[in-house]
């Protein structure tokens, strides 16, 4: 009896997440919006417009975090890391998709991605004590 309480309850949290939809999780969607409008060749171009906008955002802030800490070697390590994860993840996701979808595809998959290592990035930030930052860089809780 109580493995099928269990059971029913797992199932109905797993109802619920999915009621959320995908586009709740998908951080490209403001992009993918933004370029739907277009024809495909113009379409693609402006997808991959927009990774490059993120990307160099996610570079610069790394840089900017890079630069504050007193010891970054775990960071790099950390970005390295995900450079693997990214591009097997997305190679992974898109499968055999090809032609003109496969673009499209591997560009809302790299955006997706790249938001969301900002947000990792950006949530050190707030993180209280960890990592240990560089005094001149970051003092009184404020940057320099």
């Amino acid at each position: 009896m109580k493995k099928i309480i269990f059971s029913m309850l797992l199932l109905g949290l797993f109802k619920s997440a999915f009621a959320l939809g995908v586009n709740e999780w998908n951080l490209a969607k403001p992009q993918l919006d933004k370029c739907e409008v277009l024809q495909s060749k113009q379409h693609n171009l402006c997808l991959a417009d927009e990774y490059r906008a993120v990307d160099l955002k996610l570079n610069n802030l790394y840089k900017k975090l890079y630069s504050a800490l007193a010891d970054p070697k775990l960071l790099q390590k950390s970005q390295k890391d995900w450079l693997k994860f990214r591009d097997s993840h997305c190679e992974f996701s898109i499968g055999t998709i090809a032609g003109y979808e496969h673009s499209y595809a591997v560009n809302a998959c790299l955006i997706d991605l790249t938001e969301k290592r900002i947000l990792d990035i950006q949530s050190v930030w707030v993180c209280n004590g960890c990592p240990e930052f560089n005094p001149e860089i970051y003092k009184n809780g404020k940057w320099q």
